[in-house]
């Protein structure tokens, strides 16, 4: 990055391979960081938001912890995973420096905005 010098960085599905740990080194450089969402993984730890076929907001992006006793995973384990994972990186921030998230639909934008600033969600 050092050799290129980007104005703006359009992440997708950050989440595990690349991790939001991109997001402070972008800034860092300059760059405006933009953020497509593909799924309610902000605010659902299962990334579907869905419980028994219906619309679940039990975590809200909020409270996490929920997911051990909605059983939206088949074991305990990997619910605990999947819980302390976006706990962690809300105490961290990891997504406060992005700039915009792109939501693909209002449903989307509406569901995320529990957790992310409306003001900085744009509707596709």
């Amino acid at each position: 990055m050092q050799d290129e010098k980007p104005i703006i960085a359009h992440l997708h599905n950050i989440y595990h391979q690349i991790t939001p740990a991109i997001i402070p080194v972008l800034k860092k450089e300059g760059a405006k960081v933009v953020l497509t969402l593909h799924d309610c993984k902000l605010i659902c730890p299962s990334y579907l938001a869905l419980r028994n076929g219906l619309i679940c907001t039990e975590c809200n992006g909020k409270v996490f912890s929920k997911l051990l006793f909605t059983k939206c995973q088949d074991s305990y384990s990997r619910s605990l995973l999947l819980a302390f994972e976006p706990w962690w990186h809300k105490l961290m921030g990891s997504y406060d420096d992005v700039d915009i998230f792109i939501a693909p639909s209002k449903f989307l934008a509406d569901l995320v905005s529990d957790r992310i600033p409306r003001g900085k969600i744009k509707i596709l």
